[in-house]
């Protein structure tokens, strides 16, 4: 068994337990998920994809279990955004090393003058206010990355109302910049990848306002047609105020939208040895779509 995947499986079964996915549910059933989630052996996830099949099936098993046949409160019960987030993690995790670096690089113009590497981190930031579940001004990424220098800010959007707000760009800028300032991440560069169903979804809120321009899947931000395309006036006034500032983030701070068709193509076009792995991750990935 692969001890580092063990490591970091529990790890973001951890995460999803924290952030506190199941409060809209009722006490009985976050309670029921929770302590589940927590009693669920990874050497029983690991045996799964070893297998060639789903490790994530043990989750869907547990939420399902506690709604005791009641299906209509699954969406009241599990954030579809959370439980989503969570597969890709997990994915993404299976994936491992270089052929994850090889599936970014072939999705992100930025990495592709990057050498192959075997080491591709998954971190998590620890955020100003973080005792907070909504800091104003920073944005935890979905997922986040390390390659080698890089950091690769992930945002999921999947099906259903789901808008990426102006604001939450500025959410993003603040927490590359306050990363940037930190010693250890002065030569460090930072890429935002966002991610949605399919491409023909439109994701940004009043795109009439015409402040995302595409060219070769790099967006390009209009900041004063952003604050005027947000709903939220917190932050609408605040990309009005630091609009230079946010301006010049930009320029540092290459923004990308793809699919999840995207990455399950890519992946398809990898080479693997292990079939087993593969179905697996493959079928993971198809879950997502």
């Amino acid at each position: 068994m692969n001890a580092n995947l063990e490591k970091s499986l529990r790890e973001i079964l951890d995460h999803l337990e924290h952030e506190n996915y199941f409060k809209r549910s009722k006490t009985s059933d976050r309670e029921e998920i929770i302590r589940e989630i927590k009693e669920l052996k990874i050497i029983d996830m690991l045996k799964r994809y070893d297998a060639g099949e789903d490790p994530f099936w043990f989750i869907q098993v547990i939420v399902e279990s506690a709604l005791r046949g009641q299906p209509e409160k699954k969406e009241s019960t599990l954030s579809h955004e959370a439980f989503q987030n969570a597969r890709l993690k997990i994915a993404f995790e299976c994936i491992g090393g270089q052929q994850l670096f090889s599936l970014f690089r072939a999705l992100i113009p930025n990495l592709d003058q990057m050498e192959p590497m075997t080491n591709v981190e998954y971190i998590h930031v620890e955020l100003p206010n973080s005792d907070k579940r909504k800091d104003f001004h920073y944005g935890q990424p979905d997922i986040l990355k390390h390659l080698d220098g890089i950091y690769l800010m992930i945002e999921m959007k999947v099906r259903g109302k789901r808008y990426y707000d102006a604001g939450q760009l500025c959410k993003y800028l603040n927490l590359a910049d306050q990363e940037r300032r930190k010693e250890e991440y002065q030569n460090s560069s930072f890429i935002h990848l966002i991610l949605k169903p399919t491409k023909r979804t439109n994701i940004f809120y009043k795109l009439g306002e015409k402040w995302i321009d595409q060219e070769a899947g790099q967006l390009n931000v209009n900041i004063v047609n952003a604050a005027k395309a947000s709903k939220v006036p917190k932050w609408r006034q605040m990309l009005l105020d630091n609009r230079k500032k946010y301006m010049e983030y930009l320029k540092f701070i290459p923004i990308y939208q793809r699919t999840y068709t995207d990455i399950l193509e890519t992946f398809e076009s990898l080479e693997y040895e292990n079939k087993n792995h593969y179905n697996s991750i493959k079928k993971q990935l198809i879950a997502i779509q």
